[in-house]
């Protein structure tokens, strides 16, 4: 069984292969200040996504479950 930590490293790794791949190809349009502008966006919007992405997923399971909740008086 793959741990978690195993799997946020390979998709970290990923993640990093990919921006790194980006940022190669953005040399061909942008000068460097403009890249790295990019790039920052880029990965503020996966953020931001990825945490919208979450949430919605979050408020979707808990609507399945019933929680009753009485008071203790």
């Amino acid at each position: 069984m793959i741990k978690i930590k195993q799997i946020l490293y390979l998709l970290s790794d990923n993640l990093v292969q990919n921006l790194c791949k980006l940022y190669v190809k953005f040399a061909e349009y942008f000068p460097e200040k403009t890249r790295l502008v990019l790039l920052w966006n880029l990965i503020i919007k996966c953020l931001a996504y990825s945490i919208g992405y979450l949430k919605k997923s979050c408020q979707h399971e808990s609507s399945k479950v019933s929680v009753f909740y009485e008071p203790i008086n």
